[in-house]
């Protein structure tokens, strides 16, 4: 399997979460390969969250931009 990866900047999460929130809602099939991999501030650990996942914990504020230093999205490249 062949993936894309794209940096999300930390700034940029309010609009990420905003943008996905709407494609999910449309049903998009092609999601249910993404996933979210990203690095905590303070734990230096790499956690890896479905796309469905992350939002929940994000809108949660379990996940803020204080707790992640670097965010990539991983999806398979033919999805």
């Amino acid at each position: 399997m062949r993936w894309t990866k794209h940096k999300i900047e930390i700034k940029d999460l309010d609009t990420f979460y905003t943008t996905y929130t709407k494609i999910l809602s449309k049903g998009e099939a092609k999601l249910e390969h993404f996933y979210c991999i990203f690095l905590c501030a303070d734990l230096d650990t790499i956690c890896m969250y479905s796309i469905f996942d992350f939002l929940d914990l994000y809108r949660q504020q379990v996940i803020t931009k204080d707790t992640i230093k670097i965010l990539y999205t991983y999806q398979v490249l033919n999805s």
